[in-house]
């Protein structure tokens, strides 16, 4: 995927006016029904109104630094009333597990499916609302919830 000239440039004036710190996610994922239920809190600082990459995520709720806050969804991106600021945003969001190999998708192994992630260059946006860019470098948590049978531990490795 190519990173068009307004992507490009929207990324450069980020760089700008956005720092992010952390990433702490939190997803539940039904691999049955393809679908996650994402929780992602962001420390960050910024100049400005945050504006984040995000694509095919339904995002129901966001709070900053505890207070919910306004935003929006268009194209391929959330933006969020911020204003300068300084903390951590807590975003509520669904998603769609994808067929393709793109963002976080479902794919065949050993006679069953698995889920798994393709973010290069520019596609864990499909997972999560985040700066998507390489340039935009944070540490991450990340704690998934499955609705999977256990699995018998086994001396084998």
């Amino acid at each position: 995927m190519s990173i068009g000239s307004n992507s490009f440039t929207r990324v450069l004036e980020s760089q700008r006016t956005l720092k992010v710190e952390s990433y702490d996610i939190f997803l539940d994922v039904d691999l049955s029904k393809l679908r996650f239920d994402g929780k992602v809190k962001i420390r960050l600082e910024s100049e400005a109104d945050v504006k984040l990459d995000a694509v095919d995520l339904e995002v129901s709720q966001v709070k900053a630094n505890g207070s919910p806050v306004k935003y929006q969804m268009s194209g391929e991106g959330l933006s969020v009333k911020t204003g300068k600021f300084s903390g951590t945003l807590d975003i509520d969001y669904r998603g769609t597990i994808s067929e393709k190999l793109v963002g976080f998708y479902k794919a065949a192994y050993d006679g069953g499916y698995i889920a798994s992630t393709q973010f290069e260059a520019a596609s864990a946006r499909r997972m999560l609302p985040s700066i998507d860019h390489p340039a935009h470098k944070a540490e991450f948590k990340l704690t998934v919830k499955t609705h999977l049978p256990p699995i018998p531990r086994s001396g084998q490795v």
